[in-house]
């Protein structure tokens, strides 16, 4: 069971289900400047997700790392949680998401010519 009560499922846990982690989903898609009501299932979430900035090559592969960023954040929050006892914030969540997906994506590309501080507050402007 989970914070919510709720047994957890990879659905659950990981996408609209669970209360708890519900929050990441909307907030990423506000840094993404987009509004749109997203798919519960692993595989659908995730092919829309990647296409919610737009088409193309270069921002199908950033949204990608920013959804895998989102997985691996809510992923280890729930076990610092699980075996930590350490409070789930969606702030550090959000931060987690953001800092990281900079870091993946400027170390798989010789090409990002924006930095940490541009990605946090105009998200659009770096992959578009």
């Amino acid at each position: 069971m989970g914070d919510c009560g709720v047994e957890e499922t990879i659905s659950h846990l990981f996408f609209f289900e669970c209360l708890v982690f519900a929050g990441i989903w909307f907030v990423v898609c506000k840094w993404l400047e987009v509004s749109t009501t997203l798919q519960k299932k692993s595989l659908p979430h995730l092919d829309q997700y990647e296409g919610l900035a737009e088409s193309g090559s270069v921002l199908y592969n950033k949204g990608g790392v920013i959804w895998f960023t989102c997985i691996w954040s809510i992923w280890k929050l729930t076990n610092e949680n699980l075996f930590q006892n350490k409070d789930i914030c969606l702030d550090n969540m959000v931060e987690l998401v953001k800092r990281n997906s900079w870091n993946w994506l400027k170390l798989k590309s010789n090409s990002i010519d924006y930095n940490i501080a541009q990605w946090y507050l105009n998200l659009r402007a770096c992959i578009g």
